[in-house]
């Protein structure tokens, strides 16, 4: 492949680089920096990995429990109400839709709030309607002001989600100026105050290429 995956897990502190350097939020990625730097990220992969026989509670209880959260039980309300699946908190994950699923997983990449959320195809395999719920939620995260990184293979939605094009047209985003002007640049305003992923790699012959 392309190295996404492989990309997203580098910047995401899961694995280390063996050449050039990862710099997340201000930390630079090393054996001894990671837990530091993995604390400022939320990782959502390709596939959910959830528990199926735990309830979807039991699920992100663990996970904020793993990140030694405060009041985990507190967290947990707070990012089911934000995926919208506060109804389904007792229900075993094994027993929810594909959809839903990836709503879970979400959730459990934003339990601990990270300013930098990185998405790893996040609507591979949805209906349309779940897909939109996605986007919707990635919106929100932008009208929050965290870094949003997106894998997709979907060139419709990539152009949704671009920057470039527009701020989300979600009328609660809290930006919605007239013309392309001035949606970017808003957008290049959310952008210089927004945390930062930062990925330096040698190339053959000696060169650098860096992505933000």
């Amino acid at each position: 492949g392309a190295g996404k995956t492989t990309t997203m897990r580098l910047q995401g502190g899961l694995i280390l680089p063996k050449q050039g350097s990862i710099t997340i939020d201000g930390v630079r990625v090393s054996a001894t920096t990671a837990n530091q730097a993995r604390r400022a990220v939320g990782l959502l992969t390709e596939t959910p990995g959830l528990w199926d026989r735990l309830t979807v509670r039991a699920n992100l209880l663990t996970y904020a429990r793993l990140q030694t959260l405060d009041d985990p039980q507190r967290h947990v309300t707070r990012v089911l109400e934000q995926v919208d699946l506060a109804d389904r908190a007792d229900d075993p994950a094994g027993k929810l839709s594909k959809g839903l699923k990836q709503r879970v997983a979400l959730a459990r990449a934003l339990i601990h709030q990270p300013p930098i959320v990185l998405l790893d195809e996040p609507t591979s395999g949805l209906d349309p309607a779940s897909a939109r719920q996605v986007r919707d939620l990635i919106a929100g995260l932008r009208a929050q002001g965290r870094a949003v990184l997106v894998s997709t293979h979907n060139l419709v939605e990539a152009e949704q989600l671009e920057c470039v094009g527009g701020c989300s047209r979600s009328p609660w985003d809290g930006c919605s100026p007239v013309g392309a002007e001035a949606r970017a640049q808003c957008c290049l305003e959310r952008r210089a105050h927004a945390p930062r992923a930062n990925l330096h790699a040698d190339q053959p012959g000696g060169h650098q290429a860096s992505h933000h």
